[in-house]
C-alpha cells in the first residue's frame, strides 16, 4: 500500500472514530426533569443548583447552570414582563460627535441615546430584542430572544396570567441573559418544556 493510501485510510479511520464519539456523547446528554414547587422543567444533564426565595407577594428563585449561567424565575402579581424599554432615538442630521461631546453626562447616559439622520425613522430598527408568542403548558406566552446573539440580551418567557384570584393575575417569567447560541437553544428547549403545578 502506498503512503498516500495509508494516510487516506488513517484519516478516514480517525474521522469515523471522532464521528462515533460525537454521536455517543450527544446520546448520553439525556434530559432530566427538575421539579420545583410550582413548576417543572426539562433540563439537559448539566450540573444545576437552585436557590429559592419566598417573598410576600410571590415566589422567586435562580437556577445556576454549571456555575456559569443563571436562570431567573419569578411568580407574582407585579413582576417584570421582559419587555424591552423603548430606546431613546433622536433625529439629528448633523455630525453625531458634535452633540455627544456637549452632553451633560451627569444628567444623561450617552450610551442609552441613539442618534439617526433619518427624519422618518422606525423605532423598531433600534430595538435589540425580538418577541414572538406561543403556547407553553397550555397558556399564552411571550418569548423574547436577542436579535443579535453576539450583542447579548434576554432569552426567556413571560406569562401574563397563570390564574386569577383576589390578589389579581398571577404572572410568571423565566429568563437568562447573554447566552451564546448553543446555550440559547438549550434555554428555549427548557422554556417549551415548562409544566405548571398550580392549585
Amino acid at each position: 500500500m502506498t503512503r498516500k493510501k495509508q494516510r487516506k485510510l488513517a484519516f478516514n479511520v480517525i474521522y469515523f472514530v471522532l464521528l462515533l464519539v460525537s454521536c455517543t456523547s450527544n446520546q448520553n446528554e439525556k434530559d432530566e426533569v427538575l421539579q420545583m414547587k410550582m413548576f417543572s422543567v426539562q433540563v439537559s444533564s448539566l450540573r444545576l443548583d437552585s436557590i429559592i426565595t419566598q417573598s410576600e407577594d410571590g415566589y422567586r428563585g435562580m437556577i445556576l447552570s454549571n456555575n456559569t449561567d443563571t436562570i431567573h424565575f419569578n411568580f407574582g402579581y407585579d413582576i417584570d414582563n421582559l419587555s424591552e424599554k423603548d430606546p431613546t432615538v433622536i433625529y439629528y442630521p448633523y455630525d453625531e460627535a458634535d452633540i455627544r461631546s456637549n452632553l451633560d453626562t451627569s444628567l444623561v447616559n450617552p450610551q442609552k441615546i441613539v442618534y439617526t439622520d433619518k427624519p422618518n425613522f422606525d423605532i423598531d430598527e433600534f430595538r435589540k430584542q425580538n418577541v414572538y408568542f406561543d403556547t407553553i403548558s397550555g397558556l399564552h406566552a411571550k418569548i423574547t430572544v436577542p436579535r443579535r446573539i453576539e450583542k447579548g440580551g434576554i432569552t426567556g418567557v413571560y406569562i401574563d396570567s397563570l390564574k386569577s384570584d383576589d390578589g389579581g393575575r398571577l404572572k410568571f417569567n423565566f429568563y437568562s441573559t447573554n447566552l451564546d447560541s448553543l446555550k440559547q437553544k438549550r434555554m428555549l428547549k427548557m422554556v417549551h418544556s415548562i409544566k405548571f403545578k398550580l392549585k
